[in-house]
């Protein structure tokens, strides 16, 4: 959420100037591979992250995945939702790492239903 706000703060004004423009792009491109990290770190875990010397080297490496995907995100959501995040002065506290955890939740949810229950869609209940 908060690679967003040079958009939404440029908007104010009227019409969003180039340095705001520029900063905002600057901002999602050093934002992007931060994510990417913790959602790797979150899927995958620690052992293997730091067994590791490139991200693109995990799709080569047996992975805890299968088990402790969905629990480990499960438990980074809730540490995120019940604990305060990191404080910047300026900026204020960062909250995206919640959305992140969450989509990692879902995303793994989905894929446990998928490869446990061999479903690509919820159950029908009647009644």
């Amino acid at each position: 959420m908060e690679v967003f706000s040079g958009s939404i703060l440029g908007r104010q004004g009227g019409a969003q100037g180039k340095p705001l423009r520029e900063l905002s792009k600057n901002m999602r491109e050093r934002f992007e591979p931060v994510v990417d990290y913790a959602v790797k770190r979150i899927i995958y875990g620690d052992g293997t992250i730091k067994t590791i010397t490139d991200l693109d080297d995990l799709y080569d490496v047996p992975a805890e995945r299968e088990l402790e995907a969905l629990p480990r995100a499960i438990a980074c959501f809730k540490v995120a939702v019940e604990e305060a995040g990191w404080v910047d002065r300026q900026a204020g506290e960062m909250k995206s790492f919640a959305y992140v955890a969450m989509r990692v939740c879902l995303q793994e949810l989905q894929r446990w239903r998928i490869t446990t229950m061999g479903a690509f869609s919820m159950p029908r209940i009647d009644g």
